[in-house]
């Protein structure tokens, strides 16, 4: 899984983790990160998780999700996936725990 924090005019903040071998049905990461955003207008920066197939010679997008850092409410959640095409995948979801902290 590839965690993306977007803000207007800088560079992409990327953290992944690290890959799950022959569990692609019910993977587990328990890995947490942390993001610091220096940004005032919270609706305009985004948490993107993008889910990849990761073998020896590729890393193959599956499915993401976009929200908005001021939609993201604090506690355990499940994020809907969605393909290429922006169409959700039935039954298909990342487990995460989310906290905010104002510095």
């Amino acid at each position: 899984v590839e965690i993306e924090l977007l803000v207007p005019g800088a560079e992409a903040v990327k953290y992944r983790t690290k890959t799950v071998s022959d569990n692609g049905f019910n993977p587990i990461w328990k890995e947490t990160t942390d993001f610091t955003i220096h940004f005032e207008e919270l609706n305009l920066v985004f948490l993107r998780f993008s889910v990849y197939d990761e073998d020896v010679r590729t890393s193959e997008f599956i499915a993401s999700y976009c929200i908005p850092v001021a939609s993201l409410q604090p506690g355990y959640r499940n994020v809907p996936l969605n393909d290429v095409n922006g169409e959700q995948y039935l039954f298909t979801s990342l487990y995460i725990c989310s906290s905010i902290c104002r510095i």
